[in-house]
């Protein structure tokens, strides 16, 4: 990050400016809706990173971030909340945010996401397509539309039993999801999109993929993540769901695409569960 980058916040919480204190990027605070259009306005509807509490007085923070994805669906969005219900977390991944973080966080925490969103933004032009990955999807879907091909669409999960989610397992699942990423990557097409998505989930965009490929595809990510459980103990404890979508078969263009891959997701981990005094949380 040679240049200085910008950062804008709407957030009631006045601590975020003191922790983000580095002079490779200059942060904008915003006390409400007014004043961070402004903020975007002055900076024509472009930032390199946009951190924002969705648990706003009198506003919808949804609301807010479909607003800015009408400007500029490329900015990465981080969602900051105290509320760890997996309501929150579906609705944000179906607008397209690209991370989050509970409340009360760790600072070294919250650095670490926003250098690693930066660093995204800048660096790694292949995978912006993350930053707003239902957009993406829909120019997929009609490419599709377009050329009579069929698309898969996967949801891979990984996850343990816990009895909350709470900012120290969702800083477990990061530490650990990088290295999952890297080897299930390389199992796949350099024409295939595979990209990590939130703290535990991937995305797989497999152009020309027909139903008859799901389990297939699934196999293989089944296959590598157990050898990587074989080498690794940190996994011993970690589970992988796989959701697989075809298009046109499975999915409508206009639908919701993430909402059913999550839907689904839940209902797979549920149908998994081995103990019934724990429950699975998938964020």
């Amino acid at each position: 990050m040679s240049e200085t980058l910008k950062i804008i916040i709407l957030e009631s919480i006045k601590s975020i400016k003191l922790i983000l204190n580095n002079k490779q990027f200059t942060v904008d605070e915003a006390s409400n809706s007014t004043e961070f259009f402004i903020a975007l306005a002055q900076n024509r509807y472009s930032a390199d990173l946009i951190i924002m509490d969705i648990d706003l007085k009198n506003e919808d923070g949804f609301k807010l971030i479909k607003r800015v994805r009408e400007k500029n669906k490329a900015v990465p969005i981080m969602i900051i909340t105290a509320n760890n219900h997996r309501d929150n977390f579906i609705k944000g991944i179906s607008e397209g945010i690209s991370d989050y973080m509970l409340i009360p966080f760790e600072d070294a925490i919250l650095n670490n996401k926003v250098l690693k969103l930066l660093n995204l933004s800048q660096n790694l032009i292949e995978k912006k397509v993350i930053f707003n990955l239902p957009f993406f999807i829909q120019l997929e879907l009609k490419k599709a539309t377009k050329g009579k091909y069929n698309v898969t669409i996967m949801m891979t999960t990984f996850y343990k039993q816990v009895k909350d989610f709470s900012n120290e397992i969702d800083n477990e699942y990061n530490n650990i999801s990088g290295y999952i990423y890297e080897n299930l990557k390389n199992i796949f097409w350099d024409t295939d999109v595979f990209i990590p998505y939130a703290s535990q989930n991937f995305i797989g965009v497999f152009p020309f993929a027909s139903g008859e490929n799901k389990d297939k595809i699934s196999g293989k990510v089944d296959d590598c993540f157990n050898n990587l459980k074989l080498k690794e103990p940190k996994l011993k404890e970690y589970y992988l769901s796989n959701v697989l979508l075809t298009y046109p078969q499975d999915i409508k263009e206009d639908e919701d695409i993430f909402l059913l891959l999550l839907e689904k997701t839940k209902e797979a981990i549920k149908a998994t569960k081995n103990n019934s005094k724990s429950r699975l949380f998938v964020s």
